[in-house]
C-alpha cells in the first residue's frame, strides 16, 4: 500500500505514507489507517472553525482596505493641488503627509499583534504535536517524526526551528532542550515535552498538548471574533 501511495505524491502527504509505512512493518494497518482518518478529520474541523470565524470579519476587513487604499492613493492625492499655497489645519495636513509618503515608498505596513501571533502559534503547534504523536504512536523514530511533521507548522520560522532542534538531537542534545531556545515555542510545550522525555510517553504527552492547545485555541478564536465584529462595523 505504502508503495502505491509513494507513486502519487501529490495527493498523499509523506506523513502519511510514512504511517502507512510503520503499519505495514508493525502489523498494525487497520489502527494506523484509523489514526489517519482522526488525524485529518480534526484537521478539516480546525480549518472550518478558523474559516467559519474569519470570513465575516475579513470581508469587512477587505472592504474597508479598498476604501482607505482609494482614499490614501487615488483620491487625496487627485485633490493635493487644492491645498497648494494654503494654510491648512493641522489634521489636514497630517493626512496629505500620510497619504504622499504611503504613495512614496509603496511599503506594506505589519502590524504585530501579540494576541494574533499567539493564535497562529497554538494553530501551528496543534498540528505539530498532533501529527507527532499519531507518527510516534505508529512506530516512527523520533527524528523521522519531526522531519514529517514539521510541515504540519506553516510557518517558515517554526519549521527552521524544528530543523535545528532535529541537528542538535543528532549531537546529542534533547528535543526539550532545543525547543527552550526559542522564543517562539510556549514554556508549556518545553515543560511537557520535558516530562513526556523523563516519563516515556511521549506520544501521549503531544496528544495532550494538542487537545489542551485546541480548547484555548477555540476559545481565542471566539474572542477575537467577538472583538472584531463591532470593532469592523464602525467601517
Amino acid at each position: 500500500l505504502s508503495s502505491a501511495l509513494e507513486l502519487h505524491p501529490k495527493n498523499f502527504d509523506q506523513l502519511y505514507i510514512q504511517m502507512v509505512k510503520s503499519g505495514e512493518k508493525s502489523g498494525k494497518l487497520q489502527k494506523v489507517l484509523q489514526e489517519i482518518s482522526s488525524l485529518m478529520s480534526k484537521q478539516m474541523i480546525l480549518k472550518k472553525k478558523i474559516i467559519r470565524a474569519i470570513s465575516y470579519p475579513a470581508l469587512l476587513m477587505g472592504f474597508s482596505f479598498l476604501i482607505l487604499f482609494a482614499l490614501f492613493f487615488f483620491i487625496i492625492p487627485s485633490l493635493e493641488p487644492l491645498f497648494e499655497d494654503r494654510e491648512l489645519h493641522a489634521f489636514t495636513s497630517c493626512i496629505l503627509f500620510l497619504s504622499s509618503t504611503l504613495i512614496a515608498h509603496q511599503t506594506t505596513f505589519l502590524l504585530k499583534i501579540p494576541s494574533i501571533k499567539d493564535l497562529l502559534i497554538k494553530f501551528a503547534f496543534i498540528r505539530f504535536c498532533r501529527s507527532s504523536s499519531t507518527l510516534l504512536e505508529a512506530g516512527v523514530p523520533l527524528l523521522d517524526t519531526l522531519d514529517l511533521a514539521k510541515n504540519m507548522l506553516s510557518q517558515p520560522t517554526l519549521i527552521q526551528l524544528i530543523q535545528r532542534a532535529r541537528k542538535g538531537i543528532l549531537a546529542g542534545s534533547s528535543l526539550s532542550k532545543e525547543l527552550s531556545k526559542s522564543p517562539y515555542v510556549p514554556h508549556f510545550v518545553v515543560r511537557m515535552v520535558l516530562i513526556s522525555e523523563k516519563s516515556g510517553k511521549s506520544p501521549e504527552m503531544l496528544r495532550h498538548i494538542s487537545q489542551i492547545y485546541e480548547e484555548e485555541f477555540d476559545s481565542s478564536l471566539e474572542k477575537i471574533t467577538a472583538l472584531l465584529q463591532p470593532i469592523l462595523m464602525l467601517f
